[in-house]
């Protein structure tokens, strides 16, 4: 979808800021730095991808070469700092598993590649922040065969940094690359993949999650039934937040790991946004905008895998599908307005989660709900 990579899976997941993989590298890490050779040049690199200049291809570059340095010096320290604290914690079995990584591997490494007509890369922006995967094959040679692993990495999470770094390597024979393996989220698993373990934990159940999306819509629906609903609880600058916003918030935080301070913090980030875009008469990508909608719309029609959360909440909310896209369209105008805004700073060199902080210092702030006051100076 569009440039900046977000698909209709992935803003269900951003409303609910259920974010659930990538990682960072382990703390007293021994490995802060160490030499890896390229094709062009010798750089030095840390466990972790610190050059938020380089673009995604070049992300999977260098993650590449710190898995093959770890792999070729069978160095089990090295390789577990590349996961993320998520993974790790989540990983069963997880040394035995990279020995089975390591004897899986035989013979004399002679060559390594990316297969970059497979390259993926996926991102959730949302009101806090960034999380993009990037999923990847490494092509390896050796004496004696051919091989292929699978890469899932969350080289950028900066809505739960504890979600920075790999999440699962597979390793297979490259002969075996056309087996029926089943979609990447239906084997992906903390850590390393054994197909000859037990069946890896999907990241999501779709049936579940369905379930909560339609308790959600007829929760949400229902608040149309409160008095003073759509009156303001908080303005910010020109901007305001109703109490139906606020309220939303409230039952999206029974299924998402934020604080209700965290979840006031996002709503009043969301119109600093407008505010600072309206100021600079920035404006979102309408074509963006329009070839997001689009997606989602073909989608929906085509009834494809994930939808049924879509249909949950769009039962839920008692909507029409134009109904729903019609939401769907105020939720993708805030989010490629924050895109606009992102790339408008970090053009000008900027930290942008900098940027925002210091709007929201001088920000003319009113809150006029004493249970919100409370909690967003708790």
């Amino acid at each position: 979808m569009g440039d900046i990579g977000v698909n209709m899976k992935y803003l269900i997941i951003n409303v609910l800021c259920v974010v659930f993989l990538s990682g960072c590298s382990i703390e007293n890490n021994p490995f802060e730095s160490f030499e890896v050779e390229t094709t062009e040049t010798k750089q030095t690199y840390g466990t972790e991808i610190v050059n938020t200049e380089f673009s995604d291809d070049e992300k999977a570059d260098v993650r590449m070469e710190q898995i093959m340095l770890a792999i070729k010096n069978n160095n089990k320290e090295l390789l577990m700092s590349l996961f993320s604290k998520k993974a790790l914690n989540e990983a069963e079995n997880f040394e035995n598993r990279i020995d089975y990584l390591f004897d899986f591997l035989e013979g004399n490494i002679n060559s390594w590649k990316i297969d970059k007509n497979e390259f993926e890369s996926t991102a959730n922006t949302g009101r806090d922040g960034d999380s993009i995967m990037i999923r990847f094959p490494i092509i390896i040679n050796t004496d004696k065969d051919d091989y292929l692993i699978f890469v899932f990495d969350y080289h950028t999470d900066t809505i739960n940094p504890d979600n920075e770094g790999i999440y699962m390597l597979q390793i297979m024979k490259l002969s075996d690359r056309n087996n029926d393996w089943g979609e990447w989220y239906e084997r992906l698993c903390a850590g390393i993949y054994d197909p000859k373990s037990e069946v890896p934990q999907k990241t999501t159940d779709s049936e579940t999650l369905a379930k909560t999306m339609l308790s959600i819509g007829k929760r949400i629906k229902q608040l149309s039934d409160v008095e003073g609903i759509d009156e303001p609880v908080i303005f910010i600058n020109e901007f305001f937040v109703t109490k139906r916003e606020y309220e939303t918030e409230k039952i999206l935080n029974d299924v998402r790991n934020l604080s209700l301070k965290e979840a006031i913090d996002s709503l009043i980030k969301t119109n600093i946004i407008k505010s600072e875009t309206t100021r600079l008469g920035i404006v979102p990508s309408y074509e963006g905008i329009n070839n997001y909608l689009e997606s989602i719309k073909e989608d929906m029609e085509s009834n494809v895998q994930g939808t049924e959360t879509f249909f949950a909440l769009m039962e839920g909310l008692g909507l029409t599908l134009d109904e729903f896209l019609i939401e769907q369209e105020k939720m993708a105008y805030d989010m490629f307005l924050m895109v606009a805004l992102r790339e408008h700073v970090e053009q000008m060199n900027k930290n942008y989660e900098k940027y925002i902080d210091e709007l929201v210092k001088k920000a003319d702030i009113r809150i006029l709900d004493d249970e919100i006051f409370e909690a967003y100076n708790s």
